[in-house]
């Protein structure tokens, strides 16, 4: 059995025995407190900068804002980083002034101040660099599909294109048997286009021909995945796809 078809019969046994109504609850209030407990771990993040920063004579106003416009959390690691090293720089001023008060000792601790502040310099750099190609780094990828963003509503799977190469998915699975009225529409003015609707092995149902429009009805399954799949190649126009579902009684 191919892995595709073992995961449908799993999904579907999954969803025969249990309300999905329940499982899509769970999952929503676990999303909730996963979102909240993130952003109080990020309040917490801010006000720890902001009480923290003034015992290393560090610009609280400065770090908190690293904090907040750095991502993933790399502002506070960069942050813990500099204050660990000037921690260690103020217990070993502390510990060479105490016996020995003398200029060797001072500039010692100047030549320590001069490289923390050097470290903290270039450690920032490096962070905000890295930062920059985190946010950046989609923007690298080659792009396959330019237009407007494909729309896939409850019913609807629609796009229009200039250059269109790749393709675009909509899942469609209800929790009772009946009938699907699918409702397109196309136009291809350049390159080649083919949608379909098929089952979740990619097995076809239906290919819908290109630069028509039609109503076609479609028994489904209860609890079984189907999918709306386009794919095109340098493809200029559009499609639009829209639906009704009607249970059998």
């Amino acid at each position: 059995m191919e892995t595709q078809d073992f995961l449908q019969t799993l999904l579907q046994t999954l969803l025969d025995r249990s309300n999905f109504s329940t499982i899509f609850n769970s999952v929503m209030m676990v999303n909730t407190i996963i979102a909240l407990a993130s952003l109080a771990f990020f309040i917490f993040v801010i006000f720890y900068v902001y009480e923290n920063a003034p015992k290393y004579n560090m610009n609280k106003f400065l770090w908190v804002a690293v904090v907040l416009f750095v991502p993933k959390y790399m502002g506070f690691m960069t942050y813990l980083i500099v204050t660990t090293i000037k921690g260690g720089v103020h217990n070993n001023h502390f510990v060479s002034q105490e016996p020995f008060k003398n200029k060797t000792n001072e500039s010692k601790t100047i030549n320590k101040k001069f490289v923390y502040k050097v470290l903290s310099v270039c450690l920032m750099i490096v962070v905000l660099v890295g930062a920059i190609y985190i946010v950046d780094r989609e923007k690298l990828k080659p792009k396959e599909v330019e237009g407007p963003t494909v729309v896939k509503s409850q019913k609807l799977f629609k796009d229009e294109y200039k250059d269109f190469t790749g393709s675009e998915v909509k899942e469609i699975w209800f929790g009772e048997d009946g009938i699907l009225e699918l409702h397109y529409d196309s136009q291809v003015k350049n390159g080649d286009l083919t949608i379909g609707i098929y089952e979740y092995n990619n097995e076809p149902i239906e290919i819908f021909e290109t630069d028509e429009e039609g109503v076609i009805n479609i028994p489904l399954e209860k609890h079984r995945i189907y999918k709306l799949i386009a794919k095109g190649v340098h493809t200029k126009g559009y499609y639009d796809f829209s639906w009704e579902f009607n249970k059998n009684e």
